[in-house]
């Protein structure tokens, strides 16, 4: 029996595909049961979901602003892109219930995730055997596993399909091949469109490595040229999404990251040293075991004599990289005074997302040049015990949480913290995070007793009929948040008691119209964007051809 297995996975083709299917079931052993266990950011995607496909249904299919928080429409469209829930959301509207689309997204998630990151492990790597090790121990990661079962946080969760190839990317500019510099412009762009947090976190660790190796840019002018051109193709690409963004936050002061409350402090949220390794509670802010383990073999690097090459010095930097942000996740780093300055960050263990994969890559790489037999033994039983414990954590953290807890999800509507709302609204109840209606009084409000006025919603749009208006500065507030880009034929919009649209009547009777018209900046980013991408797919394609 083990000499047909030890045959069967001397078949390179058969070990590849095993291996990586076995990645994909892993962590989608979760969808199993019957609806969905319980998780801490489930209830605000899934709030995502029902709101695009309720847009979609009311004839916008861009929608910037959900159709969604009782009525009052969500700038969600604009903050959080709808371009990964689209498959989701058309399952929703062709019959599939929302709690089975989005089951499905997770389930094509973790294939993405695993094909991606291993086809760019092995480019980088150039070897099969050690690029299925490294999706490994990436793709079964404590912390992504933790984002998948225990936080739910679906931004970050995809966030893992583009982090390889913004390494990738990165790896070809700095060392390698600087013509191939668009893998890091598509990296980020989709970085961006998933999860807005990990692109600024992501951004800053690729600006500082791009300043460390900066005698090496400008030594060799076509990497620093490929560099330029790679952030400039990647703010032509995003700028559909980057552009409303800026736009929103400077004409609304929209709460982009947090309401600022103490929730969401960083300094609340550091671990002890002592954490990383030995977590106080279930929910484990760590990047494994697993990956733990195999630290030793930075030292059995180091006691050989290494061939300074590219491939060993990008290694290095992964590692030191990897290793300085699972140090600030810790109280080591003075969060109490700096902390204040990052909020945008909410959690200092965000930054596993990139400890995680840059020292899974890094130690791969130490474990190819180390060619004393002696440090190859002891690797191979560390890799072995490695892979073990991996398993062993991501199916038990698994289980715990799916079958063991049982603590089942009810659907409700969430907001999160409050963010992309505008600055100063007011919700009506005392913890937003309750996932009650912490929505608004769905009411159309007067300033006139004796205006008579009648009205029809649809989605974002409102008709509105009145008459008997004989006073002067009459308004009628309506209960959609006044976010830019609503516009009213027969009255002047104005913002009314928390964020609402106030409307300005300018006759004794009249109909007005209240709708959703694409901003002139959201219109020609979207032109700008377009362009770009067909331009950027002919490039892609012709070079393809060419080669």
């Amino acid at each position: 029996m083990i000499e047909k297995i030890k045959k069967y996975f001397e078949n390179e083709k058969k070990l590849t595909i095993t291996t990586l299917l076995l990645l994909i079931i892993i962590p989608s052993i979760w969808l199993i049961p019957k609806g969905a266990p319980w998780s801490h950011d489930i209830q605000y995607h899934y709030t995502r979901l029902v709101g695009l496909t309720e847009t979609m249904k009311n004839g916008d299919f861009i929608a910037l602003i959900h159709d969604s928080l009782n009525g009052f429409g969500y700038a969600n469209g604009i903050f959080y892109s709808n371009i990964f829930f689209y498959p989701a959301s058309l399952l929703s509207l062709c019959g599939i219930s929302y709690i089975n689309a989005y089951k499905i997204m997770y389930l094509l998630i973790n294939i993405i995730t695993v094909i991606v990151s291993y086809k760019c492990f092995k480019s980088i790597l150039n070897d099969n055997k050690y690029a299925l090790f490294t999706t490994t121990i990436y793709s079964i990661s404590t912390y992504r596993i933790m984002d998948l079962i225990v936080r739910g946080a679906m931004g970050e969760i995809l966030s893992f399909i583009f982090i390889p190839i913004i390494m990738l990317g990165l790896y070809e500019i700095l060392y390698r091949d600087q013509k191939r510099w668009y893998l890091l412009s598509i990296g980020f762009v989709l970085l961006l469109l998933s999860h807005l947090i990990t692109s600024v976190l992501v951004g800053i660790i690729t600006l500082i490595i791009i300043i460390f190796n900066y005698k090496k840019i400008f030594k060799e002018k076509d990497r620093l040229k490929s560099l330029i051109l790679s952030g400039i193709v990647g703010l032509f690409l995003g700028a559909f999404f980057v552009l409303p963004i800026i736009e929103q936050y400077f004409e609304r002061n929209i709460q982009i990251f947090t309401d600022g409350s103490t929730l969401t402090m960083p300094y609340d949220f550091r671990v002890t040293f002592l954490e990383l390794f030995i977590p106080k509670e279930l929910l484990i802010k760590n990047i494994g075991y697993g990956l733990y383990i195999l630290l030793p073999i930075i030292y059995l690097y180091y006691k050989e004599k290494k061939q300074n090459n590219n491939i060993n010095h990008f290694a290095n930097i992964l590692i030191i990289t990897g290793l300085i942000c699972c140090l600030f996740t810790t109280a080591i780093f003075p969060w109490k005074y700096i902390g204040k300055y990052l909020t945008f960050i909410q959690f200092p263990w965000r930054l596993l997302i990139v400890a995680t994969p840059f020292i899974a890559l890094g130690l791969t790489i130490y474990m190819m040049n180390i060619k004393n037999k002696k440090s190859i033994n002891i690797i191979k039983k560390l890799s072995v015990i490695s892979v073990i414990i991996s398993i062993i954590m991501a199916t038990g953290y698994i289980s715990v949480y799916t079958f063991l807890l049982k603590r089942p999800t009810k659907f409700e509507p969430s907001i999160g913290t409050g963010e992309y709302l505008i600055s100063g609204t007011k919700l009506n109840t005392d913890n937003i995070n309750s996932n009650k209606d912490f929505l608004f009084e769905n009411n159309y409000k007067t300033n006139n007793s004796e205006l008579i006025f009648t009205y029809k919603k649809e989605g974002k749009n409102i008709n509105i009929t009145y008459k008997n208006n004989t006073k002067n500065n009459t308004y009628i507030e309506v209960p959609l948040f006044n976010y830019k880009g609503y516009k009213a034929k027969g009255a002047k919009i104005k913002n009314g008691n928390n964020n609402v649209i106030r409307l300005v009547l300018k006759d004794k009777q009249g109909k007005i119209k209240v709708y959703y018209d694409m901003t002139f900046i959201q219109k020609i980013s979207y032109v700008i964007s377009s362009i770009s991408w067909i331009i950027f797919i002919f490039y892609l394609v012709t070079k393809k051809r060419n080669n």
